[in-house]
């Protein structure tokens, strides 16, 4: 890959003839291909936790190579929230694959992606998950049970008031139960629910990544071709 499609060779003739054995010398030039940075690109890259490493590559022939190139590529090392790599072509083929023609490079991206990390997530002061959160129900339905008994009270007043004609105490009832019922409703709302909030991760580790790309053709002429590219998780 990348050398001269040029080949040689020298086919001997064991024979009982004079000057044995016969040497007859064969040239030729071989088709090819070949994975390649494309120009002007470089094959590392450096990138931040949650960005995507990616190269533009092309697939060169030699030789007069013409055929359809399948692709592939894998990342290593595996299992360090990084990855899986993927290749684009243009047009999309599934699964990835480019036309080379002695004219014509086959163009293609590869990329992988890297994951952020998530720092743990802050609990509001208000907020109740777990058995706290059955027994702050709990203390609701007492509170609610006081505020009723509360309330049959202020109303057996009032109606003793009204019936004495006592206005004052009639306001100071319905003061007093409004007061109550904003007091119950305000301590169990401000205390419901809540529960856990994003999971913390620490992302993709800092270290230098290895692309393995993998171009090959199907039979009869069955051929397969490799590169490596690197990008470093700073």
């Amino acid at each position: 890959c990348g050398d001269s499609p040029n080949r040689g060779a020298v086919l001997q003739l064991q024979d009982n003839a004079p000057g044995s054995p016969q040497a007859i010398s064969l040239s030729g030039s071989a088709a090819d291909f070949c994975p390649l940075i494309a120009n002007g690109q470089p094959n590392t890259a450096a990138i931040q936790p949650g960005q995507t490493a990616s190269f533009s590559l092309q697939i060169a022939s030699t030789g007069g190579f013409s055929n359809t190139v399948d692709l592939s590529c894998s990342v290593a090392p595996a299992g360090s929230n990084v990855g899986p790599c993927a290749i684009s072509t243009t047009p999309a083929t599934n699964p990835p694959s480019v036309q080379v023609t002695p004219t014509s490079s086959g163009q293609f991206i590869a990329s992988v992606p890297t994951v952020a990390p998530i720092a743990a997530a802050l609990r509001s002061p208000g907020t109740r998950s777990g058995p706290k959160a059955g027994n702050f129900a709990l203390a609701c339905v007492w509170l609610a049970a006081l505020i009723l008994l509360a309330l049959c009270s202020l109303q057996a007043r009032r109606d003793s008031a009204v019936a004495r004609g006592n206005w004052a105490l009639r306001h100071l009832s319905i003061l007093a139960f409004a007061t109550i019922l904003a007091a119950g409703i305000s301590a169990c709302g401000s205390g419901g629910g809540g529960g856990a909030g994003p999971q913390p991760t620490s992302g993709t580790s800092p270290g230098t990544y290895t692309v393995t790309l993998t171009a090959s053709t199907a039979a009869p002429n069955a051929a397969t071709r490799t590169a490596t590219l690197t990008f470093t998780v700073q």
